[in-house]
């Protein structure tokens, strides 16, 4: 008993740090890309990008976030009852191209409402973003797949793949269309979809690889219900974020530019920069949230995995956070060369500001992993769902306000993912509680 508890927790942490290390090397990437794209593309151009970006987001979490992790749980169920996983991905698969495509003709049939809603024609931005929404909503089923089988090395690798990708040709593409704003965007967007494309293929490979042993045995393949039933609560808890993103990238610059012609640049110095740069910890962080997942289900002891990840967590965090908060500005002169004095002071500020974020983000992102982990879905969306509404509530508020301005944006960030960590943190404890009545 003891050794397999010990190999399970030394199973955990292996995972957390492969897939820690390749998330936090393609967010690397992809700040260090950022490093070409600011200087081609400029605070406008950057932001009329980040846009664009969270309307595809939204799209690409509905089709593919909850995905993974809801697959992961089947195929994690199917190992342990010693069934055939390999009819789960089936499935899922079948089920998943069905919702990339759905997602690519939405994308592509409100390109214009939407770009109409923020106020820029990004149409043509949207176009080159479509291929992305199918290609990762079929990636997420390779995803899942493995992450399910406790093997995070495929997803940890596919990840760096697209950072890499996107990062080379999106510098590439940036800087042959530098003289046309709009050209620029769109073709580093493009990119994205490329990125994708390369990491599909990837997969492809590894998993025919992986396919070779044939089990000893077959079991009937779940129905589209029960991959839907388990998946959707994930994908609502996963969509909620993004989809406050999209409100935010109109809400706030709209508001901004009843007071400033620089609405769209400030906007891409919170989004494309300070984001960017505080995401870094939360990406290392996120191992630990994938690799808790296949952890529960039906066994003792889920309080001490709970704390144990949420220590994990912590213990990278904290120090991150530290360091955000005292090199912001030498970090932002590193990502973002280009900046002026005046808008590196800017980021300067919203990184300080935000620095506590990258502890409260990376502690709910894990809690929010723990309680899908015990098919409480629901309830992480639940949560999340609150502190979205509070934090749109006060970008409303704050940024309307000239003196405050972009800065309302940090503020409410913060407020938000601290709102998250305390109620995951809660719906976590007090869950054993009622479950031993």
């Amino acid at each position: 008993m003891k050794t397999k508890r010990t190999s399970g927790q030394q199973g955990f942490i292996k995972g957390a740090v492969i897939i820690s290390l390749g998330s936090f090397l393609a967010k690397v990437v992809g700040a260090v890309s950022r490093i070409p794209l600011t200087e081609f593309l400029g605070a406008e151009g950057v932001g009329l990008y980040q846009l664009a970006y969270p309307f595809y987001c939204l799209l690409l979490t509905v089709s593919s976030a909850g995905i993974p992790s809801g697959i992961s749980r089947i195929v994690a169920q199917a190992e342990r009852e010693q069934k055939d996983a390999k009819a789960v991905f089936y499935t899922a698969f079948k089920l998943c191209f069905l919702l990339g495509m759905v997602g690519t003709f939405l994308m592509f049939l409100l390109r214009g409402v939407i770009s109409n809603l923020q106020g820029e024609d990004l149409r043509i931005c949207y176009i080159a973003l479509c291929p992305s929404v199918f290609l990762v909503s079929v990636l997420s089923v390779f995803r899942g797949y493995f992450q399910g089988k406790c093997d995070m090395r495929p997803t940890a690798m596919s990840d760096f793949i697209e950072q890499t990708v996107k990062g080379l040709f999106g510098a590439v593409l940036a800087f042959i269309f530098r003289f046309n704003t709009l050209y620029a965007v769109t073709a580093v967007l493009a990119s994205v979809s490329l990125s994708e494309a390369w990491a599909v293929l990837f997969m492809l490979r590894r998993y025919r690889i992986a396919r070779g042993n044939k089990p000893l045995f077959y079991s009937s393949p779940p129905s589209y219900k029960q991959i839907i039933s388990c998946t959707l609560p994930v994908t609502v808890a996963a969509a909620i974020l993004p989809l406050s993103q999209f409100i935010d990238s109109g809400l706030s610059v709209h508001l901004m530019r009843a007071y400033s012609e620089q609405a769209v640049a400030l906007y891409g110095l919170y989004s494309g920069g300070a984001v960017t740069l505080v995401g870094l910890p939360v990406a290392i962080c996120y191992g630990f949230a994938v690799s808790v997942i296949p952890r529960f289900g039906g066994q003792s002891g889920e309080r001490g995995k709970v704390f144990k990840a949420l220590g994990v967590t912590l213990l990278v965090a904290i120090p991150c956070a530290v360091a955000l908060f005292f090199f912001a500005r030498q970090l932002g002169a590193i990502f973002f060369r280009k900046l002026s004095e005046e808008r590196l002071d800017i980021l300067e500020k919203l990184v300080r500001l935000m620095s506590f974020t990258a502890v409260t983000h990376a502690c709910a992102q894990t809690l929010s992993a723990c309680l899908i982990g015990k098919g409480r879905a629901a309830v992480a969306a639940r949560n999340m769902g609150i502190a979205v509404a509070v934090k749109i509530a006060l970008t409303y508020f704050l940024v309307r306000n000239q003196n405050i301005s972009v800065y309302g944006m940090a503020i409410a960030a913060n407020v938000c993912y601290f709102l998250a960590f305390v109620l995951n943190l809660i719906s976590n404890l007090t869950h054993r509680r009622k479950a031993k009545r």
